[in-house]
Parts: structure tokens; sequence; C-alpha cells
């Protein structure tokens, strides 16, 4: 079968492309280790990171900037270790560091 979907062959390697999974949590919440750090909503998380966003107040983070903080899942705290990979307005993008954030 393999030989009747490559009709067309080229010198180039097959790629291997893997995303990674997003799964919504809107109750899921982010609180940064700075005491006196806003309390964030996690959109969306993944493997790699996850996106957090600020309903009311202002913050002062920024794209390359380390964050640290913990998630509260199922009574349990969960720490997170990342950068800051973009900003826009109250939306953030997070990436974990490669131990996989905690």
């Amino acid at each position: 079968m393999q030989g009747h979907l490559s009709l067309i062959k080229t010198g180039a390697k097959d790629l291997e492309k893997r995303v990674f999974p997003r799964f919504p949590f809107s109750y899921l919440l982010f609180k940064t280790d700075d005491a006196c750090g806003p309390t964030f909503e996690v959109k969306d998380i993944s493997y790699s990171g996850m996106q957090i966003c600020l309903k009311n107040g202002g913050h002062t983070l920024k794209s390359g900037q380390p964050i640290r903080g913990k998630l509260n899942w199922r009574g349990q705290d969960l720490k997170i270790d990342g950068v800051v990979k973009w900003v826009s307005e109250r939306r953030i993008g997070v990436a974990f560091n490669e131990n996989g954030g905690f």
C-alpha cells in the first residue's frame, strides 16, 4: 500500500510533526509565587505549556521573563516553573521548562 501512496519520490526525508493536544480548563487557576502577584485563569494547557488569562487588573509580565507558581489540582498544589513566551494584553503564553514544568 505504501508504494501506491508515494507516487512522487523526492530526496527529502519524511518529517514527523507532533502536535500536543490542548485541554481547556476554565476552572483551573494559576497563582504566581509572588505574594502580591495576581491569580490567572488557565485558558488551555498542554504538555509543553499553558495559556493564562487575567480577568481583572493588570500584570507586569514580559516576554522572556521566568515565571513560577502553583496550580491547584484536586486539592494538591502543582509547582510550575516556566518562561513567558508571549504577552497579548491580558493573555500570556507560558512554556514549561524542560523538566516538564514541575
